[in-house]
């Protein structure tokens, strides 16, 4: 996978261009993560208030999701992914003034216009993605995504947290603004750069993708990422409590090093997997629910473990398992949906996406307090392997009878 990732990167420049500018603009939203949230327990802010600010870092991606998907029939997709960089660069002044006035309040608005640029440049993302890319390159699109990703926590979070205490807040905010405009700069390079196709509006997309007329292999292909949140968001949310019962009391030392653990895993993930094999696995359900309950047993054997080094491993394994479950859900959606649907498709299958990951991520965050972190694991994670499962099983024995509709 990693040789054909680096032969796509030689062959378009414009796919250099725009990975480089969104990994840049991944870094420094990691770091205005750190910022925001230790500027908040700085501020001995409530547990309430950490609560909303989390979730406003990710809810307002569903309302740009629909105006990304909506603005592709007027607009070209590099404009957008301009405006959804320029929207973010704007939001750094919410955390800002917050930072300057100590404004609790401010500070869990922080990252709203950033969430929201997210969802809105999606769409857009993965519509030049299926432009400027053959049949045979969709699988580095997924890896991309997936680097973009993990850059985020293992550079972002990973140097914020390093920063953070060192300088001010304010001047690493800074850093954030100048990624940013780094992204932008080559945003723009990029669609100079791009061969692919010529970059034009896709008035087509206001015809909606309707679930009834899918085929079976697109309807998986649009239920794949909402199931690894099913059973991924849970693990992650409770994972240091889950790290403070294996380490007798050291989970404050050991979050750093966890974290790192894991992006390392969401980094490396895809590329164990052979660029011709994303087809077949992708459309595999056995392929799906082996990988998520291997990740599941991987966070069930954190509170069993003594060792700090024994827990990163199975952090890091866990992790492998589950972006390769998220590079075939990309990829998924980009083999199976023509381009005049690939942007309602995507934005669907995000939207699912971010309502899971935030309902089971509070759910978490409530039976943890109430019976504990393994027995909230067990419960949201387990049962979400299970839904996982029967919604697969489900799929399967329709097959025949929803491809034959489709088709009429």
């Amino acid at each position: 996978m990693l040789k054909s990732l680096f032969r796509s990167l030689r062959r378009h420049r414009w796919l250099r261009l725009l990975s480089a500018g969104f990994i840049a603009s991944s870094i420094g939203t990691g770091l205005t993560f750190v910022i925001v949230f230790g500027e908040l327990l700085r501020l001995n802010a409530p547990s309430s208030a950490l609560a909303i600010a989390y979730a406003l870092a990710t809810v307002p991606g569903l309302a740009g999701s629909f105006l990304g998907e909506k603005l592709l029939v007027y607009r070209s997709p590099f404009f957008i992914l301009i405006l959804g960089e320029l929207i973010g660069f704007c939001g750094l002044a919410i955390p800002i003034v917050g930072i300057a006035h100590n404004s609790v309040i401010l500070l869990q608005f922080a990252e709203l216009l950033a969430a929201f640029s997210i969802g809105m440049t999606l769409p857009a993302m993965e519509l030049v993605f299926k432009r400027g890319l053959s049949e045979d390159e969709l699988s580095t699109a997924a890896s991309v995504e997936t680097v973009i990703f993990a850059s985020n926590t293992l550079f972002g979070i990973g140097l914020g947290s390093f920063l953070y205490g060192h300088f001010k807040a304010i001047n690493i905010l800074m850093l954030d603004g100048a990624s940013y405009c780094v992204s932008i700069f080559l945003i723009v390079l990029a669609y100079f750069s791009f061969k692919g196709c010529v970059d034009y509006a896709v008035p087509e997309a206001s015809k909606k993708v309707k679930w009834m007329t899918l085929t079976i292999e697109q309807r998986f292909a649009l239920l794949t990422l909402p199931s690894l949140a099913l059973v991924g968001v849970p693990a992650m949310a409770l994972l240091p409590s889950l790290a403070s019962g294996s380490s007798n009391g050291r989970s404050a030392a050991a979050t750093l090093p966890l974290l790192f653990a894991r992006s390392l895993g969401q980094l490396l993930g895809p590329f164990l997997l052979s660029p011709d094999r994303f087809g077949t696995y992708s459309k595999d359900g056995r392929v799906i629910f082996i990988l998520l309950a291997a990740f599941l047993a991987c966070y069930l054997s954190l509170p069993l473990v003594d060792y700090l080094w024994l827990s990163l491993f199975l952090v890091f394994v866990a992790h492998l398992f589950s972006n390769l479950v998220l590079a075939l859900g990309w990829y998924a959606i980009l083999s199976n949906f023509t381009e005049e649907f690939i942007a309602s498709a995507i934005a669907r299958s995000y939207r699912w996406n971010v309502v899971t990951a935030s309902s089971v991520s509070l759910g978490a965050g409530v039976i943890a307090d109430h019976y504990g972190a393994s027995y909230a694991l067990a419960i949201l994670s387990g049962g979400g392997l299970l839904l996982a499962a029967f919604v697969m099983l489900r799929l399967r024995k329709l097959s025949p009878a929803v491809n034959e509709f489709s088709s009429s």
